[in-house]
């Protein structure tokens, strides 16, 4: 999606006053991509330039490249390596579990169920180039959620597949940025 989609989104959400967002420059996600050589998702990228890191719905911690602030979560490099090589995915989840994480791009967290991540080999958009998003649940399940970031904000966090991740609830149509 576009950064016009994803402002329009940010007008009908609350925000704090005087608290952000705080973008992600065009030079930061480029030079996160030539830094790992892992290329972003057109729609998460587009989020990135709009709103930056933060807690969507009051419920998603949203990591973004080239974060640099105090909370580690908040910062995608950080939010990967931490789940990558600290948690228990290997010992305890099935073995189909491994090589998809290992290969994940971790982007976001929530207190309840577990991570969100792309899968840089399920592409099912090539113009404008999209990866898959999936879970990674507490037990160690994965989920396939989306076909792109768009469709994960929009219909998981937003939207009515919210109920799917927390049942009895609803989301909250709010947006607190994390200072940089």
């Amino acid at each position: 999606m576009s950064m016009t989609n994803w402002k329009r989104i940010l007008r009908q959400l609350e925000v704090p006053e005087g608290g952000g967002p705080y973008p992600v420059t065009e030079e930061a996600l480029a030079a996160f991509e030539m830094r790992t050589g892992r290329r972003l998702s057109n729609s998460y990228r587009s989020y990135c330039r709009v709103f930056g890191p933060g807690r969507l719905a009051d419920t998603f911690i949203i990591a973004v490249p080239g974060y640099d602030g105090s909370v580690d979560f908040y910062s995608v490099e950080q939010l990967t390596n931490a789940v990558v090589h600290h948690t228990g995915y290997r010992e305890y989840g099935p073995d189909a579990v491994v090589p998809v994480v290992e290969r994940g791009l971790f982007f976001g967290s929530d207190e309840a169920k577990g991570f969100y991540f792309f899968d840089p080999e399920d592409v099912p958009y090539r113009q404008p180039y999209e990866c898959a998003v999936y879970a990674l649940a507490r037990d160690y399940e994965v989920t396939r959620l989306a076909d792109s970031y768009w469709e994960f904000v929009h219909q998981y966090c937003l939207g009515k597949k919210y109920t799917k991740l927390f049942p009895g609830s609803a989301p909250a149509m709010e947006f607190f940025p994390c200072s940089v």
